[in-house]
């Protein structure tokens, strides 16, 4: 059994007493909509036309399940699947936490380098691909990995070609086992809430991923909130717009598999028409994705074609939602904007009730979630007021299991006192909603005085030319740092430098926050979908500061 690293056995059963953790794992849930919905639709690919009732979920994940385990998969190997957001994906979770596998989402643009990295940290046994993906063949990459992988024994294909020596997903999903085994067997082999359950790579600047470890209570507590902060019935239709390898959409993930909501995914969500046909077509009721693609959805000229009544919550996670651009969300798609917030490896630390009033909902990345001890801190580990501006740290029943196969950076990530150091900058409001500012690293100290790029980019993202925008710090012989604007206009709109300083002056906001330079530009680097790649940018600026002689 793959034990727990940060909460021990004492710990889950008083956050079980407290009513934070309950016993209903994911396979739980998948076998309990099959019996109390058997022919509503779970799960559904609209333009791959892929279509399961509840009841043929249950049946897919035992028959996956039950085949993993003749191909000698034990309790606790670690399979991986890298593939876009097909529906394959979906059911290949659900059928690991049956069999009591660990489970890896990756995404599919990793590369040679970075799947050995990952297969030889995680031990994988087993990895699910396509053969080929937008002109690449990840099958001839396995290939080439595997003799240097003495774990990995099968390379699984999905799709209907499949090359010579790799396994087909769909004959493990679809074809019975080849013996026959007791009714109880899968309840006895799937993944315990006191048991870690679901793997994640991190995401970063530099270096090669870590992997974060989440338990069947992170799983449990994460849907079980979700359910009670969006109000979920089984009446809803949740449409996911983030990769799958990500944390961003677990919680409706496993919320909608609480209460037999069915979900949509679709493998490619950078169209805005295409979306907008998803949410027309399959009436869905709640959608998830980052700010970016909330964006590009306001900005496209065809939106008002299509019917988008349906829509009544839309969650935001992934990158800083700025006050403008939410409240330009709840007016145009005439739906409840909500947040959540919280760290791959570190935990879930908050997230919007529907109901709340506007002004939080718009503003804040919600309130801090039920059994979660949250704090700021300054440099030196004191706690600070909250309304004051200190870095995020927190403990708890939604905190994450740390780090897979590596306990000396758990206890590296984690404070004498238990406390998860988030390295994010932030204060908490009177009603427990966290207000984000930045990152720690991001911060940029002009001469002594603190620059939080958060505050500059919301009140410039209220400027009626600026589509969005990032600031970074750039090197400055005299003031150490100096701010840098970089914006991406709106369509046929133009911003110069002082009209950027004069629109903030209007703000009365301190003239040494102000940016000292504007960059023009017409998109980000990013990392992973859609976060910002500041050091990116930062990198790009220092290339034009040595050009101009003036670094």
């Amino acid at each position: 059994m793959a034990r727990l690293i940060v909460h021990t056995p004492e710990m889950v059963a008083e956050f079980i007493s407290k009513g934070y953790f309950d016993r209903l794992t994911l396979a739980d849930a998948w076998d309990q909509n099959a019996k109390k919905f058997p022919d509503k639709e779970g799960l559904v690919d609209p333009f791959l036309e892929k279509r399961f009732t509840w009841g043929q979920l249950k049946q897919l994940s035992d028959n996956l399940a039950l085949k993993l385990t003749e191909l000698g998969m034990n309790r606790d190997e670690v399979l991986v699947s890298q593939q876009p957001n097909w529906v394959e994906h979906v059911i290949a979770h659900f059928a690991c936490d049956k069999a009591g596998i660990l489970f890896l989402g990756l995404r599919t643009a990793l590369r040679e380098a970075e799947m050995e990295h990952i297969l030889r940290l995680s031990e994988a046994s087993a990895v699910i691909i396509p053969w080929k993906f937008r002109d690449f063949d990840h099958f001839a990459m396995l290939q080439g990995l595997q003799p240097r992988l003495a774990k990995l024994k099968h390379i699984i294909v999905v799709g209907e070609q499949i090359p010579p020596g790799a396994i087909s997903f769909d004959e493990l999903m679809t074809q019975p086992p080849k013996r026959e085994y007791p009714t109880d067997y899968l309840e006895k082999t799937r993944t315990r809430i006191n048991e870690q359950a679901d793997l994640m790579t991190t995401t970063g600047t530099t270096g090669m991923p870590k992997i974060a470890a989440h338990s069947g209570a992170n799983l449990s507590f994460l849907g079980k909130t979700g359910v009670e902060r969006l109000r979920m019935t089984s009446g809803d239709v949740v449409l996911t717009l983030v990769p799958f390898w990500t944390g961003i959409n677990i919680v409706h993930l496993t919320a909608a598999a609480r209460v037999g909501a069915k979900t949509v995914v679709m493998e490619r969500f950078s169209e805005p028409v295409e979306i907008f046909k998803a949410i027309e077509k399959e009436r869905v009721t709640l959608t998830v994705t980052a700010p970016a693609v909330y964006y590009r959805m306001l900005e496209h000229p065809d939106m008002g074609h299509y019917d988008l009544s349906s829509l009544r919550v839309a969650t935001s996670s992934g990158g800083a939602l700025s006050v403008e651009l939410a409240r330009r969300i709840e007016e145009k798609l005439r739906c409840k904007v909500t947040s959540i917030y919280g760290i791959i490896e570190g935990g879930f630390f908050s997230q919007h009730h529907v109901d709340e009033p506007q002004e939080a909902r718009l503003s804040t990345v919600g309130r801090i979630v039920d059994g979660m001890e949250v704090k700021l801190i300054d440099e030196e580990g004191n706690e600070l007021p909250r309304h004051e501006v200190g870095e995020i740290v927190g403990r708890g029943a939604a905190v994450y299991e740390g780090y897979y196969n590596d306990p000396e950076r758990v206890r590296e990530a984690f404070d004498k006192d238990g406390f998860f150091h988030t390295g994010d900058l932030g204060r908490i409001d009177e009603q427990d909603n966290i207000v984000l500012v930045g990152r720690k690293k991001d911060i940029i100290i002009r001469g002594g005085q603190n620059i939080y790029p958060g505050e500059i980019e919301s009140l410039l993202l209220t400027h009626p030319s600026v589509g969005n925008v990032a600031v970074v710090g750039m090197p400055d012989p005299e003031m150490s740092e100096k701010a840098c604007a970089f914006v991406i206009p709106k369509p046929g709109k133009h911003l110069t430098f002082d009209g950027m300083v004069s629109f903030l002056r209007q703000k009365k906001i301190a003239s040494y926050k102000l940016p000292e330079r504007l960059e023009i530009i017409s998109e980000f680097p990013v990392i992973g979908e859609a976060k910002v790649n500041k050091k990116g940018l930062q990198e790009m600026l220092v290339q034009k500061l040595k050009a101009e002689g003036k670094v």
